[in-house]
């Protein structure tokens, strides 16, 4: 049986669990990679809130996260 990952927060409640305005939070679930869950998902478990809290440089997306990569240069 696998283990549980809830409890689950509807998107305001998931908003207010990490301190954020819901429209701020609803950019940060479109600008990072936080998954949902539930058959419209519309939910968002508690331990992946903690670990993007904890750490969000791990959720980044492609446009999130400016990677730079360096360029060599021929004198």
């Amino acid at each position: 049986m696998s283990e549980s990952i809830g409890p689950f927060f509807n998107c305001k409640e998931a908003a207010d669990f990490c301190g954020y305005s819901h429209s701020y939070f609803e950019k940060m679930v479109n600008r990072f990679k936080i998954k949902r869950y539930g058959p419209s998902k519309n939910r968002f478990a508690r331990a992946d809130l903690e670990a993007f809290m904890a750490c969000p440089e791990l959720y980044a997306t492609g446009a999130a996260r400016k990677a730079r990569k360096p360029i060599t240069l021929e004198v």
